[in-house]
C-alpha cells in the first residue's frame, strides 16, 4: 500500500487538474491511472473525489461490496499525510442537495419519500414514492432513486441497512406506516 501512496503524493496535483476540469477524457484517464495503480496493490478499493471546501477528499470505496470494508479501513489507516488532502473511508451518507436529471426529468432527494419494513432476516426493505412517476419513466425513475438513495445512506449504511429497494406509485402506500422525506432515511435505519 505504500507504494500506492508514494505515487499518488507524487502525482496529486495532476489528480486535482483531471478531477476539478471540464475535460471528460482528461478525467477518465486520471480514474484510470489511479484504479489500475490501486488495483496492482490494493485489489477491490476504488477511487472517489472529493472536496470537503479546504481539502480535497480521497475517498476510498468498496463499491458497496462488504467483503472489501475492512481492506478498505486498512488502507485508509495506512495512508500517510499527504498535504491538501483528506483520505475517507468509504462514501458518506449527506443530505445536501444533489439534482440528478436524465433528459427532461429531474430528481431530487426532496421528491422522494418511503416507508421502511424491517425483516426477520435483517436490514430493512423500503417503498420509495418518487413524484413524478409514470409506468412510462419508471426505469429511469429507479435508476436514479438508487442513486439517491445511495447519496442519503452512504456506503457503509447502505449494505448494512438496507435490504431491498422497491419503487411504487402512491396508490400503493401501506396504511399505518408513516411516510417519511428521503432526507430522513439515514437517521430513521441508523439512528444518527
Amino acid at each position: 500500500m505504500n507504494e500506492f501512496w508514494t505515487w499518488f503524493d507524487q502525482h496529486k496535483e495532476d489528480v486535482v487538474e483531471a478531477m476539478t476540469s471540464r475535460d471528460e477524457t482528461q478525467m477518465r484517464d486520471a480514474l484510470n491511472d489511479i484504479d489500475r495503480h490501486l488495483a496492482g496493490q490494493s485489489p477491490g478499493i476504488g477511487f472517489l473525489y472529493g472536496h470537503d471546501g479546504k481539502h480535497h477528499e480521497f475517498i476510498a470505496t468498496a463499491s458497496g461490496r462488504v467483503e472489501y470494508f475492512d481492506r478498505v479501513r486498512a488502507f485508509v489507516d495506512s495512508a500517510p499525510k499527504i498535504e491538501g488532502w483528506k483520505v475517507v473511508a468509504f462514501r458518506q451518507p449527506s443530505t445536501d442537495e444533489l439534482e440528478l436529471q436524465h433528459g427532461h426529468i429531474p430528481l431530487t432527494i426532496d421528491n422522494i419519500r418511503f416507508q421502511a419494513f424491517p425483516l426477520d432476516t435483517g436490514g430493512h426493505e423500503i417503498d420509495l414514492y418518487v413524484s413524478p412517476m409514470s409506468e412510462e419513466n419508471r426505469p429511469v425513475m429507479t435508476q436514479m432513486a438508487f442513486v439517491l438513495v445511495n447519496h442519503v445512506l452512504g456506503e457503509v449504511a447502505m449494505a448494512e441497512h438496507l435490504a431491498r429497494m422497491n419503487l411504487r406509485t402512491e396508490s400503493r402506500i401501506e396504511m399505518g406506516v408513516p411516510v417519511l422525506p428521503l432526507r430522513n432515511l439515514h437517521n430513521f435505519l441508523c439512528g444518527s
